[in-house]
């Protein structure tokens, strides 16, 4: 990531949650308006991996029933 992306992200997080989510609305309506390419499958699989991994964390936090 480059270091004004990771500026943006540190400022981001000091904001009150309303200016929080006006950015995160107005980012979301921007990214929407630009073209994306689909994902190659490596991509895909990448995202599926982090999320199954984070499925795993949060089901070994969980108290068992």
């Amino acid at each position: 990531m480059v270091a004004a992306a990771q500026k943006f992200l540190e400022a981001f997080e000091t904001l009150p949650q309303p200016a929080r989510q006006e950015v995160l609305d107005e980012i979301l309506r921007r990214a929407a308006l630009e073209h994306h390419g689909l994902p190659s499958a490596d991509e895909l699989v990448r995202a599926a991996d982090g999320l199954f991994l984070q499925m795993d964390r949060d089901e070994e936090r969980r108290p068992l029933k």
